[in-house]
């Protein structure tokens, strides 16, 4: 999901947790992997488990990083997921043409709410990924509120560090999408899991840029709520790391800022276990930016 044009293949993380450790989301499930022979995906948050042997979690016990599987990596993209991947998402052809200009690619992966797909536009050529949820959700309000909140986070927000989404609406099914950006690289958890823990300076450059990012959604009026490293993302930009923050499909709008109105009920805990402060996890309503401070510390640590 990052601006590079991508004549290649890319890959997808999706936003899942690992076994045992679902994200107080109420909407995670299983993800399956797709092109399994392919090196790298292209980024896109599913939001479900994934199977990978190679990961590895934090434990929830508290006994430290690395000890059981981690918050999955698949070759898929942005959503969040039922408990089962589902058979009957939305299937789109290659060379099938939506929205009388963007042709299918390919399927990179599906969960339990929708389908990622990359997509070429007929007139300029550029590679893009297209998040579309399942047309059975598109009468639940909330779920596609969440969904398209990405894309509304992106646009208020406009820093380099936060994924950039270029439109989202309705496909000619009635299915709601988000075209975004198609990013060749790693989340931070694969780059974990393959180097082990990182070198101070690796370590402080990344988080200095991650909190760029923060820095601009929180000035926008915008809590992320769901730090963790899957939702970290790194490009490689003019020969260094350059991080994205992703997934804003769980935060917190503050409606004198923006506008927008609140979607999650007061007491209702939403995010990952492992990175989210305690207020947060009792749904406290007063959540803001400390919540994103806590959860950066805490993969600073990581």
């Amino acid at each position: 999901t990052a601006s590079a044009s991508a004549s290649g293949p890319t890959t997808a993380t999706a936003r899942g947790v690992g076994a045992g450790l679902p994200a107080l989301t109420g909407l995670e499930g299983e993800d399956r992997e797709e092109h399994s022979d392919e090196r790298e995906t292209a980024h896109g948050d599913l939001g479900g488990r994934t199977q990978s042997p190679t990961s590895a979690h934090p434990k929830c016990d508290g006994v430290g990083p690395g000890s059981v599987p981690r918050h999955a990596l698949v070759r898929v993209a942005v959503l969040s997921a039922l408990p089962e991947p589902m058979s009957d998402v939305a299937e789109f052809s290659p060379g099938e043409v939506l929205l009388g200009k963007l042709s299918v690619v390919r399927r990179l992966g599906a969960g339990g709410i929708g389908a990622v797909y990359e997509v070429e536009h007929q007139l300029t050529k550029h590679r893009r990924a297209l998040k579309v949820l399942h047309p059975k959700f598109q009468a639940d309000r909330e779920l596609v509120e969440r969904f398209l909140r990405e894309a509304s986070a992106a646009g208020r927000i406009g820093n380099p560090h936060i994924i950039e989404c270029f439109d989202a609406g309705r496909l000619e099914s009635g299915a709601p999408y988000i075209l975004m950006e198609l990013l060749m690289g790693e989340p931070l958890s694969d780059r974990l899991r393959h180097a082990g823990q990182l070198s101070a300076g690796e370590a402080v450059d990344l988080v200095l840029q991650c909190i760029e990012g923060l820095a601009a959604a929180h000035h926008a009026g915008i809590v992320h709520r769901d730090l963790k490293p899957d939702n970290l993302f790194i490009i490689s930009q003019g020969g260094r790391d350059f991080l994205k923050v992703l997934d804003f499909g769980i935060s917190k709008f503050d409606s004198a800022l923006t506008g927008a109105n609140a979607v999650t009920a007061t007491g209702a805990a939403m995010g990952t276990p492992l990175y989210m402060p305690p207020e947060q996890m009792r749904g406290a309503k007063e959540v803001d930016q400390r919540a994103d401070i806590y959860s950066l510390c805490i993969i600073l640590y990581e």
